[in-house]
This record gives structure tokens, C-alpha cells and sequence, in this order.
């Protein structure tokens, strides 16, 4: 109820916002969560609250890409820029406040519109209020106690860095909300390469629950600032036993990062210990 409620009241203020698809889609995705928890009001069956929230979570992507079976043109699949980040971008910004609960959510809608066979991602151009820019990391696990790592350590440890430099380089402060897609396998070893997308834009573009904003946010400032360190190694560090290096950064026009607006390659200081 606490996670749940605050998006559905930010969904029915600004609702007149969105187009007339998302609308549709917000009105069925809305019924289509609530219709999921049903079973778990029946005070015969013994759930307890780790399996309320495991059947709300599991019911987010069907609900996202099928609402209403009759249908199927209804889809997050078929909404628009707008109205997509609008949704996404304010569940995002919630991180502050709701961090299990929101990241399973934001990372669900994300995985779930990259397999979508037909939207507008694919033709989306990050050189507007989205920026997507791909690192290129070096880690290496230098101190700790070693255990078997699996990919929910993998995504945590990536994020924990991004996060990382995010408060180096004053994004929140700055208005500016991040969205980091790891590049995850099966496991973690003690040294390798990886790739993190790392998606930008400005709170007061898309975020439905900005209050007492006075700050705008300025992109272009804020990636300047990611190429010059990433050139310097000032955003170089350790996190969770490993330490990490920035080996390049790539500002991409589209999503598969085909057409690259520059791509940064980082000075040979600030090597891994």
C-alpha cells in the first residue's frame, strides 16, 4: 500500500497529461495489478507478506505487456516516448525513498520494453531530455571475504558504482535522474571487463512528482563533465571489494549504439591497484 499508492494518486493528478493510448494503458495496467493481488485477500489461504509481494512483482511485466488479454493493442509496447517516460522516469526518481521496491519495478518495465517486438525504442534518438551513455569498465576484486557471486550481486555492485558517481558528479543535486543497465553474465570473477548503459535526463522533464524544483538540469553540462573524468580517472574507485576503472565512455544516438555522438577513451593514469 505505501510503495502502490503514492503512483496511483501521481497517475490520476496528472493524468490528462497523457496521450489517449497511455491513458487506455494506465486505466487497464491499473485494474490488471489489483485483479493479480485478489487471491491474496482470501482469508483462508495463509500468504504472508513476502508472498504479497512476490505475487504483486511477478504480475508487473504480464500486466505491462497485456493488461487486458481481449486486448492486446493495449501494451506498454505500443506507447509512446512521452508517455513511456513519463511512467518510467517517475518510478524511478521514488529510488530515494523505496529502493528494493521501486528497482524491481523500474528494472521489470525496462527488461520487459527491450523485448518488446514492435516499440519506439529502436528508433529513439538520445540526443534530446534522454542521453544514453555506455561505459567501459575494468573491475577487479582486491579486498574482502570471497564468496560465490551470482548476477543479483553482479547488477548491485555495477549500480553501487554508478551510484557512486552519480554523488561524485552532484546528479541529484543537479536535478538529473540515472538509469544504469549493467551488462550481466552467470558470475564474477576476480577481474574482467564489462559495459554499463547508463541512461540521463532531467527531473523536470518527466518525473510526474516534482515538488519545490528550482534547479533546472543542464545535459550537456552534466555529460562534459562525465567525459572529463572519465579522461582524468577522477571517477575511478572501489566498491563493494573491487576496484574499478573507467576505460571509455560512448555517448550514443540510438539504443543498440550504432551512431555515436563521441566516444572517450580514458588516459593511462589511475590504473587498477
Amino acid at each position: 500500500m505505501a510503495f502502490a499508492t503514492k503512483f496511483c494518486d501521481l497517475y490520476s493528478q496528472n493524468y490528462q497529461d497523457f496521450s489517449q493510448d497511455g491513458q487506455q494503458w494506465i486505466d487497464a495496467v491499473r485494474k490488471c495489478l489489483q485483479v493479480s493481488l485478489v487471491q491474496t485477500l482470501r482469508p483462508y489461504l495463509p500468504f504472508t507478506c513476502e508472498d504479497v509481494k512476490r505475487i504483486a512483482f511477478d504480475s508487473h511485466t504480464p500486466c505491462y505487456v497485456k493488461p487486458i488479454p481481449e486486448s492486446p493493442s493495449i501494451s506498454v509496447c505500443n506507447l509512446d516516448a512521452s508517455d513511456y517516460f513519463s511512467v518510467f522516469w517517475t518510478i524511478q526518481s521514488s529510488l530515494k525513498t523505496s529502493t528494493d521496491s521501486s528497482l524491481r519495478t523500474i528494472r521489470s518495465m525496462f527488461e520487459t520494453l527491450k523485448q518488446c517486438t514492435v516499440s519506439f525504442l529502436p528508433s529513439f534518438s538520445f540526443d534530446g531530455p534522454v542521453r544514453l551513455v555506455k561505459l567501459k569498465l575494468k573491475y577487479l576484486f582486491i579486498f574482502g571475504r570471497r564468496r560465490r557471486s551470482n548476477s543479483d550481486d553482479k547488477m548491485k555492485i555495477l549500480n553501487d558504482f554508478v551510484d557512486s558517481m552519480a554523488y561524485t558528479l552532484h546528479w541529484q543535486e543537479n536535478e538529473v535522474l540515472w538509469f544504469s543497465d549493467p551488462e550481466i553474465n552467470s558470475n564474477i570473477s576476480a577481474s574482467s571487463e564489462t559495459y554499463i548503459d547508463i541512461f540521463l535526463t532531467d527531473r523536470n522533464v518527466y518525473d510526474l512528482d516534482v515538488k519545490n524544483t528550482t534547479v533546472p538540469s543542464n545535459l550537456n553540462t552534466t555529460i562534459n563533465e562525465l567525459k572529463k573524468m572519465t579522461q582524468t580517472g577522477d571517477l575511478n574507485g572501489n566498491i563493494g571489494g573491487f576496484s574499478f576503472k573507467i576505460l571509455s565512455s560512448q555517448g550514443c544516438l540510438d539504443a543498440s549504439c550504432d551512431t555515436l555522438l563521441f566516444n572517450v577513451t580514458a588516459n593511462d593514469n589511475g590504473m587498477l591497484l
